[in-house]
C-alpha cells in the first residue's frame, strides 16, 4: 500500500479535526462573560465606598481583592447614586475613579489598583474686579503645602494634578 492513496483522507480529517478544535473553543468562550460587562441596576444609599462595593458584593456576586491599608474604602464618602441597566465597568468607574482608584479584572475578581495622578502645568493671571493685575497673590493645590506667587503683571505657572482645586489667597 502506498502513503499517496490515504492522502485525500488524512488531508479531510486533518480540515475536520481543526474545525472541530476551533468551533469547541468558540462554544466554550461563548459561555464566560466579561465581569465587568455584566449588566447592573442599583441604588445606593449615601455612606463609604466600602458599603458600596459590599452591596455589589453581596447584590451581583462580584468579588473584590485589594489591600485595606492602601485603600480606606470606610474613609471615602460617596452620595446617593443610582444605576439602571449600565455595565459595572460603568458603576466602579463613577465610584472609584474620583478616589484616585483604579481596577483591573482578573480571573472574574475586580483588583483595586492605585490609578497614576495626571499632573499638568496650569498658568494664568490674577486681576482685581476692576481688572488690574494683582502681585503677590500666593496660588496653591488645595491640601498641599507647595504653591507660587503671582508676579508683577499678574502672571503665575504652576505644575498640579488634573484633578486640583487651586486656592488663591
Amino acid at each position: 500500500m502506498k502513503f499517496s492513496q490515504y492522502q485525500p483522507f488524512l488531508r479531510k480529517y486533518y480540515i475536520f479535526a481543526l474545525l472541530w478544535v476551533f468551533s469547541a473553543g468558540s462554544v466554550l468562550a461563548a459561555g464566560q462573560t466579561d465581569v465587568l460587562d455584566q449588566r447592573i441596576t442599583i441604588t445606593l444609599p449615601k455612606g463609604n465606598l466600602a458599603a458600596a462595593l459590599n452591596a455589589l458584593k453581596t447584590g451581583y456576586k462580584v468579588k473584590f481583592a485589594y489591600d485595606p491599608q492602601k485603600f480606606q474604602l470606610d474613609v471615602n464618602q460617596i452620595a446617593d447614586k443610582r444605576f439602571t441597566d449600565v455595565p459595572l465597568f460603568t458603576v466602579l468607574s463613577d465610584l472609584l475613579y474620583p478616589a484616585g482608584i483604579g481596577y483591573k479584572e482578573v480571573n472574574g475578581t475586580i483588583i483595586l489598583t492605585e490609578r497614576p495622578r495626571v499632573q499638568l502645568r496650569v498658568s494664568g493671571v490674577v486681576r482685581d474686579s476692576v481688572g488690574t493685575p494683582l502681585q503677590g497673590v500666593s496660588v496653591a493645590e488645595k491640601g498641599s503645602t507647595g504653591g507660587t506667587a503671582t508676579a508683577a503683571d499678574g502672571r503665575y505657572q504652576l505644575a498640579t494634578h488634573a484633578d486640583a482645586t487651586l486656592v488663591f489667597s
